[in-house]
């Protein structure tokens, strides 16, 4: 008769090659998020978050009006969300991405299993990489919300997976795959679009490595982003007479706008430009309150910023009275369009004039503190705002919440060794760099270079790789202990 831990292992254990059960494991695990997050704290499938309008609208206006527009948003979410308007309701439709983002985003549970095993040929890995990913609310909490994380994690998994796969078959059609998956994760996050550079950059020195044609893969691999972002670009340039291949930051407006020169004056301290952080952007902005009373003492509370800031050009009583301008050509109905763009004129020039001279005479906090904050939030360490705190819905039970906490910093804290372990396979073995260089690449585009490490989401789509590092560091270290010990 079986004991109790063989009945344990076969139950948990199966061979890697039973795909159905390993995707019906994944569906399992991940419904118990869904079913927290979509039945009982949105109650009625209320999936909206505050950029959703902003990926659904222009295709809603293209399906019914003809028209993409407002087009400041890339059309990714469409590819899944538009055949479902053409025959269902918009309510239906959008249930029903829903449900697709929690099966892609199951199945992309077992895919990533697979590269890491595909990559390591270890079962620790397969094993590893499956439960650990499978159970951390770290994507699963996005599957449940109208949002890009959900599809440009499942996307890039399946970009990565068929990429490792053209390694080891050398079949082309793996290629194109690849590419296709990269190019709506491009769709889906423009700024993804720095990863077909790196990829590129594999595939070169995987061709060389073995002695196969560098142009001709390149090509397929690249042929899927250069036909759709060809019809984009064209579409753009019809439209306005310009080269746009990708997107812009913020939607365009005829007004003077304040806005980025806000955003700058905080990224060059490294402060927060989410607006409802009013320890940050939040208190030069504070949107909520502006919305429903305009007399709250919220307009009068002291500055919070630190003192390491400030310089001969500005202080805290000036920063006052630049925000007393940013209330009051935001709530003064009286005021013509003429006059709030003069205020939004003295708010630009007031700000610019700051962050120059952060630049200028702080160069330390310019340079490094301010990345290094930002580094931080992308991480999700920062304990006011952060992954590392689940959402709500989770805080109905303190003790889970706080598992997932410790978790996620387990992965992190391990998957960030583990990473630097890695750095090795950039000399040799080049496709095993792809986790760690996957996770320096959206480092290095989003806090260091876009200076826009606000949320910790944006981490999101290359949380899964961190998994792997995660697994890798405690392979290694299991194996250094065991052989020490003997």
């Amino acid at each position: 008769m079986p004991s109790i831990k063989d009945r344990f292992y076969s139950i948990f254990f199966k061979d890697s090659s039973k795909w159905q059960y390993w995707i019906l494991l994944a569906i399992l695990a991940k419904l118990f998020f869904f079913v927290i997050q979509v039945v009982i704290y949105h109650q009625f499938w209320n999936s909206a978050d505050a950029d959703t309008p902003g990926y659904l609208k222009p295709i809603e206006n293209l399906v019914f009006h003809g028209s993409y527009t407002p087009d400041w948003r890339m059309p990714g979410y469409g590819v899944v969300y538009m055949p479902l308007i053409l025959v269902f309701s918009i309510t239906t439709a959008q249930r029903l991405c829903l449900i697709i983002q929690l099966i892609l985003s199951s199945v992309s549970v077992y895919i990533l299993a697979l590269t890491a095993l595909r990559l390591f040929g270890k079962n620790i890995f397969f094993y590893g990489v499956f439960f650990v990913f499978a159970i951390s609310s770290t994507v699963c909490l996005y599957d449940a919300y109208i949002e890009t994380e959900s599809f440009t994690t499942s996307a890039l998994i399946f970009s990565v997976f068929f990429l490792v796969k053209f390694n080891d078959t050398k079949k082309n059609i793996f290629l194109v795959l690849s590419g296709a998956f990269l190019t709506w994760v491009t769709f889906l996050r423009p700024i993804f679009g720095v990863l077909f550079v790196f990829f590129s950059f594999i595939i070169t020195i995987r061709q060389r490595s073995k002695s196969g044609n560098v142009l001709i893969s390149l090509c397929l691999f690249l042929i899927p982003f250069a036909l759709v972002d060809g019809a984009w670009s064209l579409r753009n340039y019809r439209q306005y007479k310009a080269i746009r291949p990708l997107t812009t930051v913020f939607p365009p407006t005829n007004n003077v706008d304040c806005t980025m020169s806000l955003y700058s004056f905080m990224q060059a301290w490294g402060a927060s430009n989410a607006f409802f952080d009013t320890t940050a952007v939040g208190w030069f902005y504070p949107y909520f309150i502006l919305k429903h009373d305009k007399m709250s003492s919220e307009f009068i509370k002291p500055c919070p910023y630190p003192e390491y800031i400030y310089t001969s050009k500005f202080n805290k009583d000036s920063l006052m009275a630049v925000k007393k301008m940013v209330i009051y050509q935001d709530v003064d109905t009286a005021l013509s369009l003429e006059e709030k763009n003069e205020y939004n004129r003295k708010i630009i020039a007031c700000l610019d004039r700051y962050t120059m001279s952060i630049k200028t005479e702080k160069p330390f906090v310019y340079y490094i503190v301010a990345r290094w904050n930002e580094v931080k939030r992308f991480f999700g360490f920062d304990y006011k705002r952060s992954i590392w705190q689940p959402r709500p819905a989770l805080y109905m039970n303190r003790n889970l919440a706080l598992l997932w906490i410790l978790l996620y910093s387990i992965v992190m804290i391990l998957g960030g060794l583990g990473c630097l372990i890695m750095i090795k396979y950039f000399f040799k073995e080049v496709i095993k760099f792809l986790p760690t260089g996957i996770i320096i690449v959206m480092t290095l585009a989003y806090p260091i270079l876009l200076k826009h490490g606000d949320e910790s989401r944006y981490f999101v789509p290359a949380y899964p790789y961190m998994v792997i590092c995660f697994i890798y560091a405690f392979d290694y270290m299991r194996n250094k202990f065991i052989k020490e010990y003997k």
